[in-house]
């Protein structure tokens, strides 16, 4: 799977600076690393200052516009659907209908909270 970078206010950034060091998926059956995700304490206190600042808005929103982040999540998540269940598949070792029938239960919860 690849990785984007993280994903803070909205936009994925990159890492920056020294690592502190890496998150990696390993293949359930095998133990072989398959990805590998960078962690940078800056960045979680970054993600975290953008969900503290993110919230009130979030709160104050409508139900029109918490369904619309809602169908953007739907749309995200079908549009990756094979590559999800992939990655799960792989490394938690669920047997692949197993994985898509996770993934599609993401699918129809965000689609429940996008006609609310």
């Amino acid at each position: 799977m690849k990785h984007r970078g993280d994903l803070i206010d909205g936009r994925f950034v990159r890492a920056r600076g020294d690592g502190d060091g890496a998150l990696e998926a390993r293949d359930a059956d095998s133990g072989e690393v398959f990805a590998s995700y960078p962690i940078r304490r800056e960045s979680v206190h970054e993600a975290l200052e953008a969900a503290r600042r993110a919230a009130p808005r979030w709160g104050e929103s409508d139900a029109e516009q918490r369904a619309a982040g809602f169908k953007r999540l739907e749309a995200q998540l079908r549009n990756r659907a094979d590559e999800l269940a992939r990655a799960i598949t792989r490394e938690v070792g669920l047997p692949a209908w197993e994985a898509h029938a996770e993934v599609a239960q993401a699918l129809g919860r965000a689609a429940v909270e996008a006609s609310a």
